[in-house]
């Protein structure tokens, strides 16, 4: 059994390829047989191809992150920000506790 040659598709195939896999009108199989490329590679196709439409970068096109990804980056900044202060706190209520723990055991014994 031999192995096939390694193939290296055009990007105009593989835009075609994807195209058709976002148009939906054919299940990913019949599009694998029809172009005779493998399902998970259409679909990656697709993935790079969706993930590079207009609508997810700036409106000038020019690759800067848009305002949705700026706020997406910004709330996880907060969230992370948000989460070190409440373990801070809680560090330092442990600590405060320990502290009288030991106390009040200096005390009793």
């Amino acid at each position: 059994m031999s192995r096939r040659a390694r193939r290296n598709h055009t990007p105009a195939f593989k835009a075609r390829v994807a195209l058709a896999a976002v148009k939906g009108d054919r299940t990913l199989a019949h599009l694998a047989e029809q172009f005779d490329v493998h399902p998970d590679q259409i679909t990656a196709w697709k993935g790079q191809l969706e993930g590079s439409s207009p609508s997810s970068s700036s409106p000038s096109g020019s690759g800067q992150p848009g305002k949705a990804d700026a706020q997406h980056k910004a709330s996880i900044r907060d969230d992370a920000f948000g989460l070190a202060c409440c373990l801070k706190r809680k560090t330092s209520l442990i600590r405060r506790i320990d502290i009288l723990w030991v106390g009040i055991r200096l005390r009793h014994c």
